[in-house]
């Protein structure tokens, strides 16, 4: 079997001009597109990961199963990976694997 080799990383280097980030935040900002990963700042972290990883999403659907009663007992409403929210008093935005909320709820 042939070895497939993987596309080239994109290029990150300092751009003349432009100070370092120093903040996660300003870093996440500052990256460029990563096809495959999942980039987000939580709190005040930077955290990558794989975007397709098969893990994340089966321990997405096993605590949705798990948390049908509570939704159905309170009328939320779920929403499984690509859902951008920003938790209580941020302006950071997360895209959980699994977001859980009240029917009609602001989104930030």
């Amino acid at each position: 079997m042939d070895a497939v080799e993987a596309p080239p990383a994109p290029a990150l280097a300092p751009v003349p001009g432009r100070p370092l980030p120093r903040t996660p935040r300003e870093l996440y900002d500052a990256l460029p597109p990563l096809p495959g990963l999942q980039t987000e700042v939580i709190d005040g972290r930077l955290v990558t990961r794989l975007r397709d990883a098969p893990e994340y999403a089966s321990a997405a659907m096993q605590l949705f199963e798990a948390l049908l009663p509570l939704m159905d007992d309170r009328g939320w409403q779920a929403w499984a990976g690509n859902v951008g929210v920003c938790l209580d008093e941020t302006n950071e935005p997360v895209v959980p694997d699994l977001v859980l909320a009240p029917w009609g709820c602001p989104r930030d």
